[in-house]
This record gives structure tokens, sequence and C-alpha cells, in this order.
């Protein structure tokens, strides 16, 4: 539509008459979301003392152990967030994404002119204020490179458990969500409907009041084997996560053309067959994607995590809080910078995995 429009306008018209309007509702979806994340976070604005109404809930229920007063708080972060997904789900509903092919088309550069320092400025001073500055005062805490080699040496467990519960929480929730993201897509009734909107809802719950929630369902002498394990910990991470990986889903279904599974039943009827040899491999894309983002965020969660770890277990966020409340800034910066390296060299690992496995996407009955 891009290449189209050039051919007898410029660059300018095409990006706000075409490129703009169609990517549009894409950010306007992408602002809702940031909204509802900001609005119901907890872990950022109680590291830095700033007293929100998430930390409000936390206080209720950790405090002053009043568990009806926490509960009946979070209740407006709940209609807020939950009407917002209701709109955003209503704006987006009749959006067609599907394409010929699964390959990305060329792509079509816009000369900025003089726009392009301000842009540039904009961009730099965002990221220079809220990413490399952090990173150089953390530096700069840190110390020597002795307080890295102690700091490890002694987080090595954490680390590992924290890699154990993010890797199987990426599996269950990628798994679970692929069947679910199928059906919302594929099954165009109220049962898909209803699915879709479910599957959304998570979104708009805080994640301490999902903490409490959890604790109240599972700390119950019939099930206490799961509280007082590592398993509840991987449910936080599913409750909290599968909506990110349900988009992902959505999304890499929406590339596929139905027609080519109605194909495929015309070779066989076993709906698995179909599935196992037509659509997961076309969206392996997805599935990894979504794989992706599950752990990076499962390895770095705090909020739900803080509430429901068992009695003698730490993962490295939990480690770095209880580091900060003791006052201990050299160890925790140095914890900060290495729990950012392993994130950075898990992501260039992927991104060198992702290459190789999905250059050539083959499909077969």
């Amino acid at each position: 539509m891009e290449e189209a429009s050039l051919l007898y306008h410029g660059r300018w018209k095409t990006l706000t008459r075409i490129t703009f309007p169609l990517v549009m509702p894409h950010i306007f979806s992408g602002a809702i979301f940031v909204f509802i994340f900001s609005l119901i976070d907890f872990c950022v604005p109680d590291i830095l003392r700033v007293r929100v109404y998430p930390i409000e809930i936390f206080i209720q229920f950790s405090a002053f152990y009043n568990e009806r007063a926490a509960a009946l708080f979070s209740l407006p972060l709940i209609v807020i967030a939950i009407l917002l997904i209701v709109l955003q789900r209503w704006y987006m509903k009749d959006r067609a994404y599907i394409q010929v092919s699964l390959g990305l088309a060329k792509e079509i550069t816009y000369n900025l002119g003089w726009f392009i320092i301000p842009a540039c400025c904009f961009f730099f001073i965002i990221l220079g204020l809220s990413t490399i500055l952090p990173l150089v005062v953390l530096l700069n805490t840190a110390g020597s490179f002795s307080n890295y080699s102690m700091i490890f040496s002694t987080s090595i467990e954490q680390i590992l458990y924290s890699f154990i519960l993010a890797f199987i929480g990426a599996v269950l929730v990628m798994s679970l969500s692929f069947f679910v993201s199928y059906i919302i897509e594929r099954a165009k009734t109220l049962t898909g409907t209803l699915l879709g909107f479910a599957s959304f809802i998570p979104l708009a719950i805080p994640a301490i009041t999902l903490g409490m929630g959890l604790i109240k369902v599972w700390n119950q002498p019939v099930v206490s084997i799961i509280y007082g394990s590592s398993f509840i910990v991987i449910l936080g991470y599913i409750a909290r996560f599968i909506p990110f990986s349900t988009i992902i889903g959505i999304a890499g279904l929406k590339q596929i053309n139905p027609c080519l599974e109605e194909a495929a039943f015309l070779s066989t009827a076993r709906w698995i067959k179909v599935i196992r040899g037509i659509v997961v491999p076309l969206s392996q894309k997805s599935l990894a994607i979504g794989f992706f983002f599950v752990f990076i965020l499962s390895f770095g969660e705090l909020s739900t995590t803080l509430l429901i770890i068992p009695p003698g277990r730490q993962t490295i966020p939990i480690k770095i809080y209880n580091l900060m409340h003791y006052g201990a800034h050299q160890m925790v910066a140095a914890l900060c910078l290495i729990l950012i390296l392993i994130i950075f060299s898990f992501s260039g690992l992927f991104l060198l995995l992702y290459k190789k496995f999905t250059k050539n996407i083959r499909c077969s009955l």
C-alpha cells in the first residue's frame, strides 16, 4: 500500500495518509497496555519509595494483615483496567492481519530531513535518562571487580533457581496459550469470544492482588503440598504472563491464512495432525518470541513472587529486594548488573538460535 501511494504522492503524504492510519490502532493498544501496567505496578514505585495505590494494597495485606481491606482496595484498579481492556478488544476486533506469505515485505525508508535532529535528540534524551544514566550509576556504585565475584559466588544458587523456574514457566505458558489463542482466533463463537476476554483479565489484576488470591486458594490443608513448593511460583508466572503469550500467539495465527488448514483437512480428518503438521510449523516464530518474552518477564518477576515464594527460597529479584532493605548498596548494584548481563546474554543466544531455526519453515502432514 505504501509502494502504491509512493507512485503518486510523496513520502510525507504516504507516511501521514497510509502508514500512520494503519498503525495507529496498534499504537493506541500499546498505549492502553502501558497505562494499565503503570497503573497496577508495584515494584518500581516501591523501590523508589513512591506512595502509589498498589503499595497501599500491599501495606494492608502484609503490614496490617487486613485481607478484606486489601481486596476492597484492589477493586477500583481492577474495574478501571478491565474497562480499558474491553475498549482495546472492541477497537481491535475487526482489524485484518492476514498476508499472502510469512515473509516480511521490502522495507521502505523515509527521509526525515531536518526533523531527524529533534527526533534523535528526543530518542537519546529518553534513552539516556531511563537506561544509560542508571547503568552508569550502578557501575559507579558496584565498585571493584571483587564485589562482582563475591556476590556472584554467593548468588549462584538463586540464579539457577530463577532460571529453572522461568524456563519451566515459559514452556507451560506457551503450551497453554497456543491452544487458547487458537480457539480464540479460529472459533468464531461465543465460547471463543468469552475465552478471549477471560485470557486478558489477568492483565487487569495487580500483581499483589494476584499473589493474595494464590495464597487464599492454595494455602489449604488439602493442597498444602503445592503451596509449600516451587510450583506455586510457576502458577504465579502462568497467571501473570499468559495474556502476553496469548497476544503474541493470536498475532502469529492471524498471519496464517485459514485456507491452509482447510486444504490440509482434505487430506486428513485428524485435527491434531493438522495442528502438528501445519499450524505449529507456521507458528514457530510467534511461539519462540512468546517463550522468550515470558522467560524474561518470569526471570525478573518480583511483585507476585514476593508473596508466594516458598520458605527458604529466593529468586534473584527477591534477593536484590532484600539486600536493598539491608542497605547493601554495593552488593545490590553488582547483582543488578549481573542480572542485566545474564538477560542480555540469553537474549543474544536466543536471537542466534531464532534466526537459525526459523530460517526454513517446513510443513508436513
